[in-house]
């Protein structure tokens, strides 16, 4: 096999893997044999998205060892902003959200210029619950881009109110840590998040979105909050609630 099919056959793990994020679909079983023995013919010509590619498909088998593995092995090679973005979306697919920013954050740091590597550690950072750090990180964006959407303002009144409170980032980021260790416990994916703040009753309300017929994400978030009770001994005082809800909601879920 030549150096230029080897190197090939890595970028083509990527683009599968991009193809099948963006249909909302997870690959077979198949699929992820093809890719694996893809990304290992290409370790010699291309050591760099080999590991990278072997460690997307670890993260798609839920196995976070490997992750760290793979990744760290890229990262022995060189240190660029693809690597620690790369490392970020696979830490974000086992549901390690806090870490996720972290290398979304290096990410961010390595492409300065990089508008869009900001905008996703900002909403990285906001998705594992680093509201100050995701604040910061919009005041940055608003230097280079005078419009900023509401979800960034929503980031700042979160910001604003647990200053107000004064509640910790650690606090919020245990919530959604503890939230989505749950999720990676029962191996349940989240393809996204919904956040509000609600400045007069002085309430955040974040909510991990899952793919799950609503009876089933109902008990889930009820299995939650018994957790969070046990682990954070001010929960239910707290001015910070996150639960689960439905990616998909019909009327009837609307009216329940």
């Amino acid at each position: 096999m030549s150096a230029a099919i080897a190197k090939s056959e890595a970028i083509e793990v990527f683009e599968v893997f991009r193809q099948l994020d963006a249909n909302g679909r997870e690959p077979d079983q198949f699929t992820l044999v093809r890719m694996k023995r893809d990304a290992n013919g290409a370790s010699s010509a291309d050591p760099i998205y080999a590991n990278m590619a072997l460690g997307i498909i670890a993260a798609l088998e839920w196995d976070e060892a490997l992750v760290h593995k793979y990744f760290n092995n890229s990262l022995g090679i060189t240190i660029n902003p693809t690597v620690h973005s790369n490392y970020a979306s696979a830490l974000q697919l086992i549901g390690n959200r806090s870490l996720a920013a972290t290398h979304a954050c290096l990410a961010s740091e390595l492409a300065p210029t990089d508008l869009d590597a900001l905008r996703r550690a900002i909403d990285s950072t906001s998705n594992a619950g680093k509201f100050q750090d995701a604040q910061a990180l919009c005041e940055k964006l608003a230097v280079r881009t005078p419009h900023l959407t509401t979800e960034y303002s929503q980031i700042a009144d979160a910001s604003q109110l647990l200053k107000a409170n004064n509640i910790s980032q650690n606090y919020t980021e245990n919530h959604n840590t503890i939230a989505y260790a749950f999720l990676q416990e029962k191996r349940i994916r989240s393809p996204g998040w919904e956040f509000k703040v609600d400045l007069d009753d002085e309430m955040i309300f974040f909510r991990i979105l899952i793919e799950l017929p609503f009876e089933q994400v109902y008990e889930l978030d009820s299995q939650l909050a018994r957790r969070l009770i046990d682990e954070l001994p001010d929960f239910s005082s707290s001015p910070y609630w996150i639960g689960f809800d439905c990616a998909t909601k019909t009327t009837a879920q609307h009216e329940h």
